[in-house]
């Protein structure tokens, strides 16, 4: 018996592996195909009256939809729904609710208008309203269905949006709502936190017009926010499992989308391998899917040294993290997938890429000493790169005795300076000069030798970080300086 278990345990692990993962690719795939449809159920009770800071809540709410409304997908279905506008508190009636505008194209002529009408007056059926809104949404079953609630209190009409929330996103319309409390207190905080995360979606909160601001920005960035993946790629990328420890990292392809082949319990991760060569800056993209929310990525060098690291909280959020690797820092750095709270998804992604920026078409970073200078001859290098792990780049160049020879650098970074030393063979300083002001090219004139030999050129970059790509040029006589090379 003891021989049979671990291929039980085994069995069992595939037979799951491959259900979760038919279930995500057949997810993957209809979600590729279904159009977005967004309702927004604006409060317009009595309270809404009241001012915080940037004035009354209605007003500041309704400068902050317009942009709200402009920042949706532009090929979304847009609705907007409200309560509390045509009755008065004291009537308490809790059925004033009304469809404003109902679903249509995402056109602020058509929205906006009935967002100008809201003038705050009655009560706050939240509930009953995430009931009527579900309505709107009939015959849109299966597609990419969303609620944005914007409201300052909690239910005062003895609903439970709490377990509607959950009813509507267990449904066949599956609704997920994504709520923003308004000057909320912490009774109301924590049951508009519970609509949200009883259907999949995310509490933003905000206390006054700032911050109203931000989370409406930070809303639609979510509905927004998808997978990165190249065109013919699956949504989720190719499945994929790490090793359980640095020994045991799976070799990861660059350039391609993946996403891990199990369910993933939290605080542990996934070890991969990826080969990079100096000069080469690690771009490492994570998104996270719908269902979860939660993904993280930690870059760690050869040595095994933690580097830096990302993670998300929200679903459909993506990040990226990057790591430049200088002269000498070349070899096989590790990439883990993981998250340090959350159980990692089947949908949620990630993606290694390797960018080059190499020095004067090298191939490789440019040193910082002499003998790791790179040796070029006289012409225009357009693409060069300098980092926090790289904060010098060293150039020999090969001059005739008599002759004159000028040098000329300039940043991309219009706020960056750049600085030149040149130096002969001997290390004696020949010339120092930085740039007369930032953005501009550093020049160094009248470059002269007694006899035939070499010269290093030592380029240093200053700005508020030492990141940044330039150009330079190097030649006989009075030589043009090149153009600021694209950021």
């Amino acid at each position: 018996m003891k021989e049979r278990r671990p291929l039980g345990r085994y069995a069992v692990r595939v037979l799951l592996a491959l259900l979760f993962g038919a279930h995500i690719c057949a997810s993957a795939r209809a979600q590729s195909a279904k159009p977005t449809n967004v309702e927004l159920i604006i409060d317009d009770s009595c309270s809404m009256a009241q001012k915080v800071e940037g004035g009354k809540k209605i007003d500041v709410a309704k400068q902050v939809l317009s942009g709200l409304i402009e920042d949706l997908p532009k090929d979304a279905q847009v609705a907007v729904r409200t309560y509390g506008r045509q009755h008065r508190s004291k009537d308490r009636d809790c059925s004033d609710m009304e469809l404003l505008v109902p679903f249509g194209s995402n056109d602020s002529t058509r929205l906006l208008p009935g967002v100008d009408r809201l003038k705050p007056n009655g009560m706050t059926p939240i509930a009953a309203s995430l009931q009527a809104a579900a309505k709107d949404f009939a015959g849109k079953e299966g597609q990419n269905n969303i609620i944005i609630l914007l409201t300052d209190g909690e239910e005062d009409c003895s609903g439970d949006p709490c377990a509607v929330s959950k009813a509507l996103h267990d449904a066949g319309i599956r609704l997920q709502i994504n709520v923003i409390g308004f000057h909320v207190g912490a009774d109301a905080r924590n049951q508009l936190k519970c609509i949200s995360d009883a259907s999949g979606g995310k509490y933003y909160d905000a206390a006054n017009a700032k911050q109203l601001k931000v989370a409406a920005t930070e809303v639609t960035e979510s509905i927004e926010s998808k997978p990165a993946k190249k065109q013919g790629e699956p949504l989720y990328g190719e499945p994929i499992r790490g090793g359980d420890a640095y020994e045991k990292a799976v070799v990861l392809p660059t350039g391609k989308l993946f996403h891990l082949d199990h369910v993933q319990p939290k605080q542990a991760y996934d070890f991969f391998a990826v080969a990079v060569g100096s000069g080469q800056t690690i771009k490492v993209s994570i998104a996270a899917g719908p269902s979860n929310g939660s993904i993280g990525a930690i870059i760690a060098s050869p040595k095994r040294e933690k580097l830096n690291d990302v993670d998300i909280d929200g679903p459909r959020r993506n990040a990226e993290l990057l790591h430049d690797v200088a002269d000498q820092q070349d070899g096989t750095y590790y990439i883990m997938i993981g998250d340090p709270y959350y159980p990692q998804k089947l949908d949620d992604t990630f993606r290694v890429d390797l960018i080059d920026n190499y020095d004067a078409n090298s191939g490789r970073d440019a040193g910082e000493t002499e003998a790791r200078a790179v040796e070029i001859r006289a012409g225009t290098y357009p693409h060069n790169y300098m980092s926090d792990a790289d904060t010098m780049d060293v150039f020999k160049f090969k001059l005739d005795a008599g002759k004159t020879y000028s040098l000329r650098a300039r940043p991309a970074d219009p706020k960056a300076t750049l600085q030149i030393q040149v130096v002969d063979s001997d290390g004696t300083e020949l010339a120092q000069q930085s740039a007369p002001n930032p953005g501009a090219a550093a020049k160094v004139d009248g470059i002269r030798l007694a006899k035939s030999g070499a010269i290093y050129a030592k380029l240093s970059y200053y700005h508020y970080g030492t990141k940044g790509h330039y150009a330079f040029a190097f030649g006989e006589g009075d030589i043009e300086s090149p153009p600021p090379p694209p950021q």
